[in-house]
């Protein structure tokens, strides 16, 4: 069954709110240990459910991304590529405007679901890019920075500064050959 994206958030809020709620935030130890799984629970989760919502045979969650560059849409196309060839690159960085926020209301106990769900509608889009792509973001210091004059709300301001095109990503493609 493909979901929608406000199902697909509403999903990830449920089950983020879980793992957040689940944390003993005042064990420094604990969470030192915790670290990565709480950097990247998010982003596995969420890449869990979308290559849940892509044929078989496309699996791999470059295919699942908002949007893509040309260049990189050009790979996903033929298929071709290796892991240092195209990146999934998070369009506002999740560590900032996503985790921190809700760990930070997870800690003062005022986290909800909806609390959640509102920042992912807002914040969490992924792109598929080419590495040279990722490079020039990396040498504009935006690999993992909003601008400094970004408005909340232009998911693309990153991408706008680089001079870096992204288009909406129409799976479409993925579906012409399935064997039925």
């Amino acid at each position: 069954m493909i979901l929608h994206r406000n199902e697909i958030m509403q999903l990830l809020a449920e089950k983020y709110y879980y793992f957040l709620n689940s944390l003993p935030f005042d064990d420094d130890i604990y969470m030192t240990g915790m670290g990565e799984a709480r950097r990247k629970f998010l982003a596995n989760l969420h890449i869990t459910v979308m290559k849940k919502q892509l044929p078989p045979k496309y699996n791999d969650w470059r295919f699942s991304s908002d949007y893509v560059s040309e260049q990189a849409l050009k790979h996903l196309k033929l298929g071709k590529w290796d892991s240092n060839t195209l990146q999934y690159d998070h369009m506002v960085p999740k560590s900032d405007y996503i985790r921190k926020v809700c760990e930070a209301a997870a800690k003062n106990g005022t986290l909800t679901i909806q609390f959640i769900y509102e920042n992912l509608l807002k914040n969490l889009w992924v792109a598929t890019i080419h590495t040279e792509e990722n490079n020039l973001l990396s040498k504009l210091g935006l690999r993992n920075k909003m601008p400094l004059d970004w408005d909340g709300f232009n998911i693309f301001a990153r991408y706008e500064k680089a001079g870096i095109e992204l288009i909406e990503h129409d799976k479409s493609y993925l579906y012409v050959h399935i064997d039925r």
